[in-house]
């Protein structure tokens, strides 16, 4: 009889999961998420298609005050993520600008759970922990998208400024530099 390896099932149940998934149009964290708790993937949040396509700018309720302005079909993209958050800290969208937050975006392991730099903010919107660090998960990529500029108004003028002048954050100085390793917990001081 022909030994079952583990890693094999693991594998196969990931595809499964994965196709589901993608054919039911369902978010594979949260269909994940909801099996791993003894859930039906079915429940799981639907996934936000990824296309900027036709007039992409789409104003949605803050959370606490702020106001995002939020890209139609983001989730998982990160430029559509980089012109929200602009957007909505009132800063122009440059190309330099939209770099800085792409790649900030790639160093914080992003969009967690609707969550683009993954900050701690705890709102109205969040829906739950995502780490022992305390990063926030949110309802919505709007609720997301407001207590990131929330978190970043309330105590990262380097990085506001420099987004607000459109020349991005890189060759920021050490303003923006020590702005970042305190974001990151000392992770990186610069994108």
């Amino acid at each position: 009889m022909a030994e079952i390896k583990p890693m094999a099932i693991v594998a196969i149940v990931g595809g499964t999961v994965f196709l589901y998934s993608g054919i039911r149009g369902k978010s594979l964290s949260s269909a994940f998420r909801n099996i791993l708790m003894g859930k039906s993937p079915a429940m799981a949040t639907s996934a936000n298609q990824i296309s900027i396509a036709g007039n992409i700018l789409s104003p949605v309720s803050g959370t606490s005050g702020t106001s995002p302005v939020v890209v139609k079909g983001q989730g998982g993209n990160f430029q559509a993520n980089a012109i929200s958050i602009l957007r909505t800290l009132g800063a122009p969208v440059t190309s330099a600008n939209v770099a800085s937050l792409i790649h900030w975006q790639t160093l914080e392991g992003a969009n967690t759970y609707n969550n683009p730099l993954n900050t701690t903010l705890k709102t109205n919107a969040s829906v739950g922990v995502w780490n022992s660090v305390g990063v926030q998960e949110y309802g919505t990529i709007g609720g997301g998208i407001a207590a990131n500029v929330e978190t970043l108004l309330g105590g990262y003028p380097g990085i506001v400024a420099a987004l607000r002048s459109g020349q991005g954050l890189s060759g920021g100085g050490g303003e923006v530099s020590a702005e970042l390793s305190k974001w990151s917990g000392g992770g990186y001081s610069s994108v």
